[in-house]
């Protein structure tokens, strides 16, 4: 029994340590969504806090795709894998649904409703985009200035050459559609509550 109390633990500690990162970038999000918000008007502050905010979103539904981390191993019950990686692929895709929720507001106050939607869509594309190159690649959002060169290349080279890279471009419509399909819904549901 002790034997397992201890594998047990330090499963626990091994999946915090694994999680914690992408769940602390989860607040990046947050704040510069939060400081987006309460920008009064369009400026180089609100460039500023919309451009980080855009930068680090991905980071959000980037847990769904935690679920590679979804195996059998020795001491860990299959239970508790399920649990913890499925609570942070849904704090994940509410953190970026409500991220995008209250970027909208913000975008209705300057720009046309036909524009704000065609900009949720542009977002929600360019964030699938972004699960993309932290999943696989493995690039991260900090890379954009610790390793410019290759960051800006493979993208480069992706959008040059889109027939040489179709699992990218295949999986970004998908997670496009998976996470569009959650998000317009859940703003849906929103608005039809506000109404009662």
């Amino acid at each position: 029994m002790q034997g397992f109390e201890y594998k047990f633990h330090f499963c626990c500690k091994f999946y915090q340590l694994l999680l914690s990162p992408n769940l602390c970038l989860l607040w990046i999000i947050l704040v510069f969504k939060g400081r987006l918000v309460n920008q009064n008007k369009p400026g180089i502050k609100a460039v500023f806090y919309f451009g980080i905010w855009l930068l680090f979103l991905p980071n959000a539904p980037y847990l769904v795709t935690d679920i590679f981390h979804f195996t059998k191993r020795t001491g860990c019950p299959l239970w508790f894998d399920l649990i913890l990686v499925s609570s942070a692929s849904w704090n994940g895709i509410i953190a970026g649904t409500l991220s995008l929720l209250q970027a909208e507001q913000f975008l209705k106050r300057y720009l046309k409703y036909k524009w704000v939607q065609m900009s949720l869509l542009l977002f929600i594309t360019l964030c699938s985009y972004g699960v993309y190159l932290g999943r696989f690649p493995r690039f991260n959002s900090w890379d954009i200035i610790t390793n410019p060169d290759d960051l800006f290349y493979y993208i480069k080279n992706s959008v040059i050459h889109p027939h040489q890279h179709l699992s990218i471009w295949v999986f970004t419509i998908i997670f496009s559609f998976l996470f569009g399909v959650i998000f317009f819904t859940i703003r849906g549901l929103n608005r039809t509550n506000d109404k009662d």
